[in-house]
């Protein structure tokens, strides 16, 4: 009784405008309880002096519509405006990054800085662990021909009495199958001073230990990004990252000590309400002492986002991305791997409900090498497809807890016999922010 009685105050004036000849002119009425009805009366009473009570609705709106994120940001406002600074980051902390438009990004990131100033620290912890039926994406037996006119088949020719050209030979290797376990902390230093630019600063480490032995690895790295709003809700994101790495597949002499560099450059363009365009460009270099990669790769992604209130029923908003992405791979070094060029056709839906996200998703890449394998005539062509899906509770109270769990299938089409025709993995993903203040 105490909302419709505010309502009746608040909304008064919106049924007719008097105009100077003392007509009354009919005018568009917000259907009530709507997030666009709350969002109206919130910011009446902000308007008003009256935080408290804006807050007090703002906290109903949030009941009567958690999936919203313009109400989200309202609330979060009027907490924040009624010096509840700890309540307005957990309706920020309700809001998907990746079920926002770029407007409620931004508002979201902006009003941070009235709570906790402009640098904000973040210390985030995460653990991936999950079954693998192979650590080194390796086919542990194969049967290899050689061709006529291969490297490997000249060489049987002219030492016939060493090895027979055309006979198959028998690669095997020992079982590398099972749990793999992730751990990586990142210490974030974010910089967001409502500003039309965003900083971060994010060292990382991590480490792997499998629970078969002499399959771990470490190692650390730096990542800095910087995100510039444009005109007409455009985002510029530019990241760069270096780093060091130890890994271990099983055998000494199969170890890799690298060092990395990555750049990436992204424009988002959004065209409508809920539809965006992504364009990317990056480059990576990698060293090791067995092999130097040279890589670069263009990426479009289309996002689709259908607006608040077109669902097909409460609590459920579906939405859609589909991309295309090209890259090519120059190697050099002693090892046998070739340079390459690959073409990726991606797509995925998001289904978000009250307490879980689904989302399925699908990739086909595929791969042109510029060199033949030792045992081949000619370079070869390699063909991928990755089906996925994802399941992502929501967990209630719980907003520094994030809780995935990924199934994957891998189909591999490739006369490359190290790799497998098919992997199937399961993965669990725990991923806890620490949120300490200033």
């Amino acid at each position: 009784m105490a909302v419709m009685a505010l309502s009746e105050t608040l909304h008064a004036d919106d049924r007719h405008r008097i105009d100077g000849a003392g007509d009354a002119t009919p005018v568009i009425v917000t259907e009530p309880f709507s997030p666009a009805w709350y969002i109206e009366t919130i910011r009446r009473l902000l308007h008003a002096g009256r935080a408290r009570e804006s807050y007090q609705m703002a906290r109903i709106a949030a009941d009567r519509h958690p999936g919203s994120a313009d109400v989200r940001l309202a609330a979060a406002y009027a907490a924040a405006a009624s010096g509840l600074c700890d309540l307005a980051k957990r309706h920020l902390a309700q809001i998907a990054g990746d079920m926002t438009t770029l407007w409620q990004s931004r508002r979201r990131d902006s009003l941070l800085p009235s709570c906790d100033g402009p640098w904000q620290r973040r210390v985030v912890l995460d653990i991936i662990t999950g079954y693998r039926p192979s650590l080194s994406d390796r086919a542990r037996h194969a049967e290899l021909q050689l061709e006529q006119g291969s490297r490997l088949h000249g060489l049987c020719a002219r030492l016939r009495g060493l090895c027979d050209p055309a006979g198959s030979f028998t690669l095997g290797g020992r079982r590398d199958s099972g749990i793999d376990l992730w751990v990586q902390l990142q210490l974030k230093h974010l910089y967001r001073a409502g500003t039309r630019w965003d900083l971060d600063l994010s060292p990382l480490f991590f480490r792997r230990q499998p629970s078969r032995t002499g399959y771990h690895g470490e190692g650390a790295k730096l990542r800095a990004e910087a995100r510039h709003y444009l005109q007409r809700g455009m985002r510029l994101h530019l990241l760069a990252e270096a780093g060091a790495a130890h890994f271990r597949q099983g055998d000494h002499l199969l170890a890799i000590h690298q060092t990395h560099r990555r750049a990436r450059l992204e424009l988002a363009v959004p065209h409508s309400e809920g539809l965006v365009s992504h364009i990317s460009h990056s480059r990576r270099w990698v060293r090791s002492g067995w092999l130097d990669l040279r890589g670069r790769r263009t990426d479009y992604r289309l996002d689709m986002l259908p607006q608040a209130g077109t669902s097909l029923w409460s609590g459920f908003r579906p939405s859609f991305w589909v991309g295309v992405g090209v890259d090519r791979v120059g190697q050099s070094g002693p090892g046998l791997l070739a340079g390459s060029r690959a073409r990726t056709l991606q797509t995925g839906l998001r289904i978000r409900m009250r307490h879980l996200t689904i989302m399925l998703r699908q990739q086909r890449r595929s791969e042109r090498f510029t060199e033949p394998l030792a045992y081949l005539a000619a370079p070869h062509r390699a063909h991928t497809r990755t089906t996925g899906m994802d399941f992502i509770p929501g967990l209630s109270g719980k907003t520094n807890l994030k809780v995935a769990i990924s199934l994957d299938h891998r189909e591999i089409s490739s006369p490359d016999v190290s790799r497998p025709g098919s992997l199937k993995t399961l993965k669990f993903t725990f991923s806890y922010t620490f949120d300490p203040r200033p």
